[in-house]
């Protein structure tokens, strides 16, 4: 459990170069409780190590240009803190409620450590992509193509980088790094709950409470470290909290400011999150300022804030749009500097036309494409019943955000209502929904616009009727039972929009952490990069069975022919035709000589498979064929051609 505590360790310390920024910039964020402190602490370290990563990235410069400035802005932040202790008198008593919270952060931090981040489906390329920069240095290249090619996706991303940094500074393995990432993963979530709450509601316990609830539900979620969930449940709210806070001080440019941080950490993790803050805040604030302008108060100063806090994320959404205007994404360029680490797959005859690429469509991103309803005009819009939920629990939830507007208003609460009535008008106004899903490309990035709708019910909803208990006459020991009782109520409520997987029920969540499932994983990660990295070359081309063809990059730099379905298409060319004759290859009816031409046109000896194809493919190669090594994580096989 060392390895992990160490990469635990790495965690918890990036917070402290943005303390001590707050604490020099920004006191009153530290006023705002622990939680709200510490999210925004983390929001300034990822803008103090954002200049020193676009920077690698743009100049292809090695991993330690971002770990060493992670080292030097932690020993300047050391120093300065214990230079100026006064920052100790802001560390208040701590609430009953509060101390319950710190008291179940810990306890949950502590499972997620035992059990640890998934490290199926898609984690395979997140860790090909952390093993790459590792490997490769600060680079834009896809990890799971041979050929150094341009990955618009997660380009420039700063969450793979320092789970990159942190394998490095410790010295621990690409999926171990990214194992250890849940406990974080769990903290900022509970940060950006806090925050939102706290701003919108008003009160600190309302803040905890929704963090403590939020917590909850997600304590079984196991992919909320992925950049794609992260990303809305953790960051997205910080950017929505200061949004409703420059939207009820526009003149005030500190909103702002956390704003664009907000922005730009969002598209440093998941772009399309930055793109969707973007789409919610616009208009309400363009609505503000065109008031201010009826009022004869134009607000130049508001006006360059908006622009500021709006636009910070834009050169990130650009930039896999013009991948030509940028000189180190230079196809030759790349292909010059790590050529003998990555050579590119010989392509098999290319045909008359170019076949489009397979439609198979995942699950998830199948069900995500329902959600849209086609209207006879040919617009689209989304289902209403699926944006506010089918369950009676929901239309409860919405209920109880109605009646604590009506009762207990705030300048906040309206903001935010307002934020979530944009984000309705994008999704069931035809015309709107129709350029949503023009802008974002499938339907299944655009389901997720709505959810900054589940965010008013996993973090609002259990905190918005308790602030109606504040107004009513009760005793001290009177309110805190209603409280209690509001909030396990809300809690209820609030668990009907969100995740309800069956593979990550509480129930796994408890067997994970009596197994130490993330030391078995960890374990067995070790154990395949030592059968892959031990006895294929760097840079190889492998012909894979469509059920190990992930792990190649994933554990080491190698490279399969073709990915199976439903993997993505990753800058392959002619993926179907590679995927034909990866079938062909296994296939108990194909011929010795038959095997022989398709590993020469793919340029690869070796072999990664299960013990039984690998016996089927020996006894139709007997002359060509050997074993190198067979374990329970496969078997590579190498082929004399």
């Amino acid at each position: 459990m060392l390895p992990l505590s160490s990469l635990l360790l790495f965690w918890l310390a990036l917070a402290l170069p943005g303390f001590a920024l707050l604490w020099q910039l920004d006191r009153e964020a530290l006023r705002g409780g622990f939680l709200f402190g510490l999210g925004r602490s983390y929001l300034a370290s990822f803008m103090l190590l954002t200049p020193s990563s676009v920077l690698g990235y743009t100049l292809q410069l090695p991993l330690w240009t971002l770990s060493g400035t992670y080292l030097v802005c932690l020993g300047v932040a050391g120093a300065a803190l214990l230079r100026d202790r006064s920052w100790v008198h802001t560390l208040r008593r701590p609430s009953a409620l509060a101390a319950v919270g710190g008291i179940w952060l810990c306890f949950d931090m502590w499972l997620g450590l035992r059990a640890g981040t998934h490290v199926q489906g898609d984690a395979g390329y997140h860790i090909a992509r952390v093993r790459l920069l590792v490997d490769a240095g600060l680079c834009n290249w896809d990890p799971l193509v041979a050929a150094p090619t341009f990955d618009p996706i997660y380009h420039t991303n700063l969450y793979h980088a320092l789970i990159a940094s942190s394998a490095q500074l410790t010295g621990q393995d690409a999926g171990t790094a990214w194992i250890a990432t849940w406990p974080f993963a769990k903290l900022l979530t509970a940060a950006g709950a806090y925050q939102l709450a706290r701003v919108v509601i008003g009160e600190r316990w309302h803040g905890w409470l929704s963090a403590i609830t939020t917590s909850v539900f997600l304590s079984s979620y196991s992919v909320v470290p992925f950049p794609n969930t992260l990303a809305p449940v953790a960051i997205l709210p910080m950017a929505l909290a200061a949004g409703v806070s420059a939207l009820c001080t526009p003149r005030s440019l500190r909103p702002a400011c956390w704003v664009a941080a907000g922005s730009v950490t969002l598209a440093e993790l998941h772009a399309l999150n930055a793109l969707f803050l973007g789409l919610v805040l616009v208009p309400s604030l363009v609505l503000l300022w065109l008031v201010y302008l009826v009022r004869r108060r134009p607000g130049k100063r508001y006006l360059a804030a908006a622009i500021l806090a709006c636009g910070a994320s834009l050169p990130w959404l650009i930039v896999p749009a013009l991948p030509r205007l940028s000189p180190w994404l230079s196809q030759a360029q790349l292909l010059s500097s790590r050529a003998s680490a990555q050579p590119a797959a010989a392509e098999p005859a290319a045909p008359e036309a170019k076949p489009q690429e397979n439609k198979e469509a995942e699950p998830g991103k199948a069900y995500k494409a329902e959600r849209f309803r086609r209207l006879p005009n040919g617009q689209s819009m989304f289902e209403p019943t699926q944006l506010f939920g089918q369950h009676d629990r929901n239309l409860l939830g919405l209920l109880l955000l109605a009646a604590t507007l009506a009762l207990a208003p705030h300048a906040e609460l309206w903001a935010f209502c307002a934020l979530l009535a944009v984000t309705c008008l994008w999704l069931l106004v035809p015309a709107l929904c129709s350029l949503l899903l023009a802008v974002t490309g499938p339907p299944w990035a655009a389901a997720r616009l709505a959810q900054i709708v589940a965010l008013a019910f996993t973090t609002l909803v259990p905190a918005a009727p308790c602030s109606l208990l504040d107004r009513l006459p009760l005793r001290s020991w009177g309110r805190q039972c209603a409280w209690l009782f509001a909030g396990a109520l809300a809690a209820w409520v609030g668990f009907g929009q969100g995740v309800n997987h069956a593979d990550w029920t509480r129930a796994q969540l408890v067997a994970n952490a009596r197994d130490f499932k993330a030391e078995q994983n960890k374990l067995a990660i070790e154990a395949r990069v030592r059968l892959l990295a031990g006895h294929i070359p760097r840079g190889e081309n492998v012909m894979a069975h469509t059920r190990w063809d992930y792990g190649l990059p994933m554990h080491c730099r190698c490279f399969a022919v073709a990915l199976g379905p439903g993997r993505g298409w990753h800058g392959m060319p002619y993926m179907p035709e590679r995927r034909n004759d990866v079938d062909e290859f296994f296939s108990d009816k194909t011929s010795g000589p038959r095997r022989l031409e398709l590993m020469q046109r793919y340029a690869t000896q070796h072999v990664y498979t299960s013990l039984r194809l690998a016996r089927m493919i020996m006894k139709s190669l007997p002359e060509h064929a050997q074993i190198l090594a067979s374990t329970n994580q496969g078997t590579v096989l190498f082929i004399d051609q």
